[in-house]
């Protein structure tokens, strides 16, 4: 196996002689690479719990929660472009699907795509990150901020060659399957063996059991409080379909779940809990906008308590002026993303989509709609709790 010596930026990220590797073995040779726990904790302990199959996980085609069964082994890269990257980690080898749950990123972690072999998360827009990844064999530096750098490949940089020199066909997909037949995990030194993959905030998966509720129109099932509750049906044990619901009230409650009205059903019923939840509501918090527009103008979105008088909802601030807020529209679609949207006297229409990378910081797409038309905008957030 041939040795790929570590950059000096990534060798100074980690402690020498404390790190964990992540052995590759497939079926067109073995890589090795370095993940990095210090600056991306969350994505690299996902790695490691679905690598080992130490975490329970969701089969998205039936809804049964694995446990004790490592995710990466038999499944393909199932997406190839030379000159650009590998990427693998979906079980159904069509890049649709992941372990059940979807994490925040660590995208401001300092980490950049700034040299080849990098490894990363893959994902379908902000905060989606589940166990899709890719490995790089250029620079794409345009990807800086959206996929989280989690790893470097370390040695067996021979083998990712030849997985990009792979025949494909239109969808970037190997004409002969290449597959990752085991993924292994090994520390080196005491940091590394100190790192508690468990503490790290990946959502947990449960399998629930009744008591629940089957009439003939519906699924009735109780629900903690900032939980997804995922529910997988089927007429018959073959064709399964599924659905889930965010609950994010301030306390538990119980969910409604239609039923096809078949003479009979089955169900599989998951719970996923996440760690940190965005707040129960913005009222009476203050939203901080760093637009990235050619101004790099700050926008203060500064709400008030759910109990103000109506119309008197808070104050719109951009750059020096300021404006009455006088209707707010907030919604909270998953754990990690909600909806703003505000409406003041003396500026058009905000609308901003919010997916939070922690408790307080997050980024956003978002738009304004002027009277000529609606214009996107992009930053970063900060939130200000009481």
């Amino acid at each position: 196996m041939k040795c790929l010596s570590l950059p000096l930026a990534f060798l100074t990220a980690l402690p020498s002689q404390a790190q964990i590797f992540a052995d590759f073995e497939t079926s067109l040779g073995d890589f090795s690479v370095v993940l990095d726990y210090e600056n991306a904790p969350l994505t690299a302990a996902n790695f490691i719990l679905l690598a080992e199959g130490s975490r329970p996980w969701i089969d998205s085609t039936t809804g049964v929660v694995w446990s004790n069964t490592p995710y990466y082994d038999g499944i393909i890269f199932h997406r190839v472009i030379d000159g650009f990257m590998i990427q693998g980690g979906s079980p159904n080898g069509q890049g649709t699907d992941g372990p059940g749950y979807r994490f925040p990123d660590e995208t401001d972690n300092g980490l950049t795509f700034d040299r080849p072999f990098l490894l990363a998360m893959a994902n379908s827009g902000p905060n989606t990150n589940g166990s899709q990844f890719f490995i790089t064999e250029q620079t794409p530096n345009w990807l800086n901020g959206d996929h989280t750098i989690f790893g470097e490949v370390a040695s067996g940089t021979a083998t990712i060659h030849a997985i990009l020199e792979t025949a494909t066909d239109g969808d970037d997909r190997p004409t002969t399957p290449v597959v990752i037949e085991s993924v292994s995990i090994h520390r080196q030194g005491t940091a590394a063996e100190s790192f508690d993959e468990t503490a790290q905030g990946v959502p947990r998966v449960t399998a629930l059991a009744p008591p629940f509720t089957a009439e003939a129109s519906a699924l009735r099932v109780e629900q903690p409080a900032n939980s997804i509750l995922q529910v997988a049906s089927s007429p018959d044990l073959q064709e399964w379909s599924t659905s889930e619901r965010f609950r994010d009230g301030e306390s538990g409650g119980e969910e409604l779940f239609p039923t096809s009205g078949e003479p009979r059903a089955f169900f599989r019923t998951t719970l996923i809990e996440h760690p940190y939840t965005l707040p129960q509501s913005y009222l009476g918090r203050t939203l901080t906008f760093e637009l990235e527009d050619e101004g790099s103008t700050t926008l203060v979105v500064q709400l008030n308590a759910a109990d103000a008088t109506i119309g008197d909802e808070g104050t719109l601030t951009i750059g020096e002026g300021s404006s009455p807020i006088t209707e707010v529209w907030e919604e909270f679609a998953t754990p990690y993303t909600a909806s703003l949207v505000i409406f003041s006297e003396n500026y058009v229409p905000f609308r901003f989509e919010l997916a939070s990378d922690s408790a307080t910081h997050g980024r956003m797409d978002g738009t304004a709609f002027f009277d000529d038309g609606a214009q996107p905008i992009f930053g970063t957030f900060s939130l200000t709790t009481p």
